[in-house]
């Protein structure tokens, strides 16, 4: 079973404008509306740890990043703005990209 990463952030106020949630049964990643070059990634995780984008849906599910730690059981559990970490500098500029 694949577990989500305590770290994933699911911001729809910092991430909502440029990208559309999407979930498929436990799994939650991100569709970006546009891209800024033909063939860059749609699909994408944003790492509320620091990491920035992520330009894989499942790598934070599955413990292929090194900073993997698996999240609650709860995938909503302690994902408040309180709780998250602050996005990336340059998240902050440009939101989904």
């Amino acid at each position: 079973m694949v577990k989500p990463c305590k770290y994933l952030d699911y911001d729809k106020t910092a991430y909502g404008q440029a990208c559309e949630l999407i979930q498929i049964g436990v799994v939650k990643y991100w569709w970006r509306k546009t891209v800024p070059y033909e063939g860059a990634p749609r699909e994408v995780q944003f790492c509320g740890q620091g990491r920035g984008r992520i330009d894989s849906i499942l790598a934070c599910y599955t413990g292929v990043m090194a900073c993997y730690e698996p999240g609650p059981d709860d995938p909503d559990a302690g994902r408040t703005a309180t709780a998250r970490h602050a996005p990336t500098r340059s998240l902050q500029r440009g939101g989904c990209r």
